[in-house]
């Protein structure tokens, strides 16, 4: 059994309990708030006819942890946020919180900074990789380091990728460089143990994260920088169906490379995670010390956002922020894109204002073995969107394991977080946010490049689910897992 499928399991178990205790008349607050949408949004049955129905867009609702910090800056609530009992912001109407500047004004930065606790800096320069791109990137980089280099994500793969990564970092801390790592505790223990317990041998600090207390949580974030110089975030974990090596599986995914002051956000991030788990032979990170050599500039301005569930909603605000701050054009690369109610009523409400939204994800035919299951709420929810107006396309090619999206060709969010529940309820997370034409161009054109190669959906016929696909393990999922954060029937 894989690791995902484990994980899936586990969240399976979590899901039965908390929906047992629902029934029981005890949902937690976070089921409460969550299941806010209708029950009407609820329902994934396409009509005949492929168009918007004539209703009311309902109001949604949003959760956001109170007095936590982020890169020591308070978390700043919008004042039409009200608290509840259990310390959760709640909103009832979407225009309060959501409906302010468009994306491509200067105060939607300021809006957007105050909703998630996070800085826009200006003068960074910033460059979207394909993987086998970044993997050579990182490479060069990394060679020439001189004083730090920090790398973290969910999986370290125990072949030639990671064995070529942890011959580097070995070679490099013989050389006096600080090398930290951060990995995912659960997948440390099943399929990196031996390749971790090398990398240890030779000298490479190593953090195995768990959450305490939350069984289920997981570290997804991915993350590389160099010489506090450099930074990588994206969906890119260590393994070869990411670089394209090792002659297997080679899965489509990105990284965004930047270096400015936005690597100092990212470079105090990870000194506040690393050093709230000291241990063993593990060192303090200090940000003076592991910085060399000046940033490279340039015309992006980038924030950096990290969210902790199951009180950190930061990702998530930015979405939906930017979603209804959109004016023309929404394009969507997701692996697993299964909207939660509140996505949902965004991008439909934005396909009421007149704006395009494009979506491209998996399908049962491309989505990797690991994530099988995944393939029939993927369907269902883009079967619940499409008839109102959104142009959908099914990747066709290798798994598609980027997360992006764009805004009007001057917005864009990349990083760890997938548009489905599992980012909301159990994983840690990381995006960063770029604003400016320059910078989001790339991301535009490779979302054209996905697109021209995959089947657009001109028929609900088209969303069908494949005879014999629906399995018992999906259902449950689907039941238990998938379905979480959707309303009550």
């Amino acid at each position: 059994m894989n690791k995902k499928t484990i994980l899936f399991l586990l969240a399976i178990a979590q899901g039965a309990s908390a929906a047992s205790a629902g029934n029981a008349g005890d949902s937690s607050a976070i089921d409460q708030l969550m299941n806010a949408a209708p029950a009407a949004l609820a329902e994934q049955t396409l009509p005949e006819a492929v168009m918007a129905p004539e209703r009311e867009i309902p109001a949604s609702r949003f959760m956001t942890g109170s007095g936590s910090e982020y890169l020591e800056r308070p978390y700043l609530l919008p004042e039409s946020l009200e608290m509840d009992e259990a310390g959760y912001g709640v909103y009832k109407s979407v225009p309060t919180l959501y409906r302010g500047s468009a994306v491509g004004q200067a105060s939607f930065k300021k809006e957007l900074e105050a909703l998630t606790g996070s800085r826009f800096t200006g003068g960074n320069s910033a460059q979207l990789l394909f993987g086998p791109d970044s993997f050579a990137m990182r490479d060069k980089l990394m060679l020439a380091a001189k004083k730090s280099i920090f790398i973290t994500a969910y999986s370290f793969h125990d072949d030639e990728t990671g064995n070529r990564l942890a011959d580097l970092l070995i070679a490099k801390r013989r050389q006096g460089v600080d090398v930290k790592l951060i990995a995912d505790g659960k997948v440390a223990m099943v399929s990196s143990r031996k390749l971790l317990n090398r990398m240890e041998a030779g000298g490479v600090e190593v953090l195995r994260w768990q959450e305490p207390g939350r069984l289920l949580d997981i570290w997804h974030v991915k993350m590389l920088i160099v010489d506090g110089r450099y930074s990588f975030v994206g969906g890119i974990n260590v393994g070869d169906v990411y670089s394209h090596r090792g002659g297997g599986p080679k899965w489509q995914d990105y990284d965004v490379l930047y270096s400015g002051p936005a690597v100092t956000d990212t470079l105090n991030f990870f000194a506040r995670e690393w050093n709230a788990s000291l241990g063993g032979k593990r060192t303090p990170v200090v940000p003076a010390a592991a910085r060399y050599g000046a940033f490279e500039t340039g015309s992006a301005e980038l924030s950096v956002v990290f969210q902790n569930p199951p009180h950190e909603k930061q990702i998530l605000g930015t979405i939906l922020k930017s979603i209804y701050g959109a004016r023309t054009r929404i394009n969507i690369a997701h692996s697993y894109f299964i909207a939660i109610p509140p996505l949902r009523d965004a991008i439909i409400d934005a396909l009421g204002r007149g704006v395009e939204v494009n979506i491209i994800t998996n399908t049962s035919k491309s989505i990797d073995a690991e994530a099988k299951h995944a393939a029939v709420p993927i369907i269902r929810s883009l079967a619940g969107i499409y008839p109102y107006g959104a142009n959908i396309y099914l990747n066709r090619g290798e798994n598609l394991h980027g997360k992006f999206m764009t805004v009007d060709g001057v917005f864009a969010t990349i990083g760890s977080y997938n548009m489905h529940p599992r980012s909301e309820k159990y994983d840690s997370e990381m995006n960063v946010n770029l604003s400016g034409a320059e910078a989001v161009r790339q991301f535009d054109a490779t979302f054209a490049g996905l697109i021209a190669n995959a089947q657009k959906v001109e028929a609900p016929s088209d969303l069908a689910i494949p005879g014999g696909f629906v399995t018992f393990i999906s259902n449950i999922i689907e039941r238990y897992f998938f379905d979480m954060l959707k309303s009550p029937a």
